[in-house]
């Protein structure tokens, strides 16, 4: 079953964690640039490699942001399974090997074993119909 994707909630996600993240980032190199510029070195406890750092992870942390929308959005609700890419090849779960469900407010984790798929129910339009498929699917399976 394919879910039409909530556009409008990726973008606001995708624009307030980028602003948030590139906010940290470009405060700390500024502030870094600033005291370099005028001579002072270090003055607010930052050095340069440090400035690297916090930059290279502000980065990482966007692109796993977006790796996450990425999933959801490939995410595929089968008749006898749910998919989703993962780094290392796609994550398959039939319905019947669910073990687990854990619920945090914004997804449902999923476990089978060691593997693990999260579904993010308000990442598709129709978030109540998502979570009827996943209340359906795991109470005709337990």
């Amino acid at each position: 079953m394919t879910f039409r994707f909530n556009r409008i909630y990726i973008a606001f996600v995708v624009i307030v964690a980028g602003a948030g993240l590139g906010f940290v980032a470009s405060a700390v190199t500024r502030q870094t640039y600033v005291d370099w510029a005028n001579g002072d070195t270090a003055a607010h406890g930052f050095n340069w490699p440090m400035v690297a750092g916090i930059d290279l992870l502000s980065g990482l942390l966007f692109v796993a942001l977006i790796w996450t929308v990425y999933c959801d959005s490939k995410t595929c609700f089968g008749v006898e399974a749910l998919t989703q890419p993962g780094l290392f090849g796609v994550k398959t779960i039939p319905w019947g090997a669910v073990t687990n469900v854990l619920s945090n407010g914004f997804g449902f984790h999923l476990r089978a074993g060691r593997l693990k798929i999260v579904v993010s129910p308000y990442a598709y339009a129709q978030p109540e119909a998502v979570i009827a498929l996943l209340r359906e699917k795991l109470r005709t399976t337990a």
